[in-house]
This record gives structure tokens, C-alpha cells and sequence, in this order.
């Protein structure tokens, strides 16, 4: 197949979206498709660049939240669609609402993905951030993006069910974005880890110094509510011994690093590199997912494949808590007490964690990028198939195709 896949920052190496779009497009030229990028960026990264587009007043909340948006550009759009089979969207922004309906002209199937909730958007804009408003978004990124697609993406069942109740029509098929293949612990790792805290070994916990770690990752933006897991540290037993890292950047770090400041916990604030989260994620105790609003969780999943239980937060905008295998393992989001009391009772049972972190891996190594990668390619071949064969457009390709020569 010959893929366009348009997303509006592909090269944002801290963002979720940005990350499983390159994950994606690498798997998918592994197994010999051809796929082009149209994005923001410049052509040593990109196949068609796209300038920055620039929204008054709106601009420094993008910037704060280290994101680009590209600027719509027909001239590229039609160039890079007269290469294409299929045109695989990856977000509702500007760009991609004028690219599908250029697609449309070219009679090329689409395929869109969701990965953003519009409370994903709002979040900066508490006095936005409301039923009706995202509502309105949800409808907005129908009528001008999803509504031309063929078939929608969605990373979980979650967010299929959400779409649906939001009245999409377009199919929708739920299958996860899927993790990296060297995120995930081997098996025997995990088995070894099981059996030194079973015989009192260990407690996985930091070997030099006997104190727990805890660990949270994430964008330090209102929607990923870190601040409940200070709070929790206020109220915990054993806040005195504990280290907790908020691996991150964004909006609220100095915000967070004044609510920290009076814990008895060592609180550690800020951006760690992928390698160095992976090393602290295999050493940590503890996984703590806060998050109001998430589409699928990739942090947790991670975490998870690195054998680290995680406690998450419930929260009707989250998909994530639905990967829980324990009640235990799962807090009201807004409730820093019953987090603190969740913290409290796997730190005192390592041998309880250690089996469920077990479990945990298990679960992740169904996510392996691999089955994401089969579901994604099936799922482009079928709908180019599938529109190739209909009464769509497609007949009149070569004569669509001339006109705009």
C-alpha cells in the first residue's frame, strides 16, 4: 500500500500522539508498505512539510503545552495525493479538516484515528472545560474531520463506546496503540523478581538506601492531576520513607514543586529521558496513573510491562483504569485519601505486589506492538479493499486525478 499518514506535530518527541504515529509508520514500512508523512516540521523529518500555524491568543497555550499545530497548505496537500492509496489521519486539527475533503476530490479512502478527547483540548481553559462545550467538540471533530472517513481507530473500547454515544456514524474499529516491543520485561525477569520478594530477599525497593519508590509520568498539565498524588503523600504512613519521581514537564512544574515542598517525602520534579524512566521504572515499587482524562494510558501500560504494579485513577474521562486486574488497584481520581490508604497496603504487602505485578506484564505482553501493527495493517488493507470494490468515487480516479494535474 501507498500511505499518506497526516498528523498535525509527527515529530514531537513528547507527545503520546506524535509517538504512536511513529510507531506505526515504522511498522508499517517494516513490512514493506510505503508510507509519507505530511506534518509540521521541516523535509529532513517529513516527506511534505507543513508550516506552523499561528492562532492569536491561543498561541502561548500551545506553546506551553510544547505542541505545533500545522497550517493547511493545498498545494502540498494535492502533491502528496496524487501519490497516495489511502489517507490515514491521525488528529482533528486544522490541517486534516481541509485534507480530507481534498481527499475526497482525489476519491481516496480514510481512515481517521482518535487519540485526543476534546477534554484534552479544554483542559487549559478551566471556564470551557464543561459538558456542553465538549460536547459541541465532539460533534465539531465529526462534522469536519471524521464524518468524510471511512473507518475510525480507536484505542480502546472506551473511546469507541464514547464516540458512538456522541452519535458518529462512521465504523469504528477499538484495538490498542500497542508498546514497544523492548518496553517489555522478559517473563523470566519478572518470575526472578517474584521469587526474591517471596523469599524475603527483597522488597523491591531501592537496595541502597531501604526506601520505597514511586513513580508517575506524564505532561505536568491540569488533565493529568498530579496533585492528588501529593496530597495522597500527605496523608500516608509511610510518606517519611519515600521517593517519588514526577518524570515530566509542563505547565504546572512550579506549581507542583510548591505544593511538594513541605512533604516528608523526597518529591524529584521534571523531565527524564526514556532510558533513564525505564531504569527507574524497574527499580520502582510502585506505578501511580492520575490521570482525568486519557484515551488509553501508554505511561501505565509501560510501567506495567516493566513489571511495576500501578494504582489508577477512575475517572469517567479515562480509559485506563478499565486495564485493572485488582479493585485495589484503582482509586477515585479526586479522593487523595483513599490513594494514600491504597499506597499504604502495597507497600506493606511486597509479596501480594509482586504477583500482581506478574500478572500485570502478562497483560502488556498482549499489547506488544507487533499485534498493533498486524491490526493496523489489516485494517487499511480491508477499508482500501473495501472502497475499491463499492460504488464509491473510485472509479472516476484517473479522470479526478487529470483535472487537478
Amino acid at each position: 500500500m501507498r500511505i499518506l499518514l497526516s498528523a498535525s506535530d509527527f515529530t514531537n518527541a513528547s507527545n503520546g500522539l506524535a509517538r504512536s504515529a511513529r510507531d506505526f509508520c515504522a511498522g508499517l514500512r517494516a513490512r514493506g508498505h510505503e508510507v509519507r508523512v505530511i506534518s509540521y516540521g521541516d523535509s529532513s523529518h517529513v516527506d511534505y512539510p507543513l508550516q506552523r500555524l499561528s492562532i492569536p491568543f491561543f498561541d502561548r497555550y500551545i506553546s506551553a503545552e510544547d505542541f505545533n499545530i500545522a497550517r493547511p497548505d493545498r498545494s502540498i496537500f494535492e502533491a502528496a495525493l496524487r501519490w497516495a492509496q489511502i489517507l490515514y489521519v491521525e488528529d482533528p486539527l486544522p490541517a486534516n479538516t481541509e485534507l480530507v475533503r481534498v481527499a475526497r476530490r482525489f476519491a481516496l479512502p480514510i481512515v481517521g484515528s482518535f487519540h485526543v478527547y476534546p477534554e484534552n483540548f479544554l483542559a487549559p481553559f478551566p471556564a470551557l472545560n464543561k459538558p456542553l462545550f465538549n460536547r459541541i467538540l465532539y460533534s465539531l471533530f465529526d462534522y469536519a474531520v471524521y464524518s468524510y472517513c471511512d473507518a475510525i481507530h480507536a484505542p480502546t473500547e472506551a473511546v469507541k463506546e464514547r464516540l458512538q454515544a456522541a452519535g458518529y456514524q462512521t465504523p469504528i474499529s477499538a484495538f490498542s496503540n500497542g508498546l514497544p516491543s523492548s518496553s517489555i520485561r522478559s517473563e523470566e525477569s519478572i518470575k526472578h523478581q517474584v521469587l526474591k520478594v517471596s523469599e524475603g530477599r527483597s522488597r523491591n525497593t531501592n537496595d541502597v538506601t531501604g526506601r520505597f519508590t514511586l513513580v508517575s509520568t506524564g505532561r505536568l498539565a491540569p488533565e493529568k492531576n498530579h496533585e492528588v498524588l501529593l496530597r495522597a503523600l500527605a496523608y500516608s504512613r509511610h510518606s517519611h520513607n519515600i521517593d517519588l519521581h514526577l518524570s515530566g514537564s509542563g505547565p504546572l512544574e512550579r506549581d507542583l514543586h510548591k505544593l511538594a515542598a513541605p512533604l516528608a517525602a523526597q518529591v524529584h520534579i521534571g523531565f527524564v529521558p526514556h532510558n533513564q524512566q525505564i531504569a527507574l521504572l524497574d527499580r520502582a515499587d510502585i506505578y501511580v496513573h492520575c490521570a482525568l482524562v486519557e484515551i488509553e494510558g501508554l505511561a501505565a501500560l509501560e510501567a506495567m510491562a516493566r513489571g511495576c504494579m500501578p494504582i489508577i485513577a477512575r475517572s469517567e474521562q479515562s480509559s485506563t483504569w478499565r486495564y485493572s486486574l485488582d479493585p485495589r488497584n484503582m482509586f477515585n481520581a479526586r479522593n487523595p485519601r483513599q490513594l494514600a490508604a491504597l499506597i499504604d497496603y502495597w507497600l506493606e504487602h511486597p509479596v501480594q505486589r509482586a504477583e500482581l505485578s506478574q500478572r500485570y506484564n502478562s497483560l502488556a505482553r498482549d499489547l506488544d506492538i507487533k499485534h498493533s501493527i498486524d491490526a493496523i495493517e489489516g485494517f487499511l488493507l480491508h477499508t482500501l479493499t473495501n472502497y475499491e470494490n463499492s460504488d464509491s468515487p473510485s472509479p472516476n480516479l484517473s479522470k479526478l486525478r487529470e483535472s487537478l494535474s
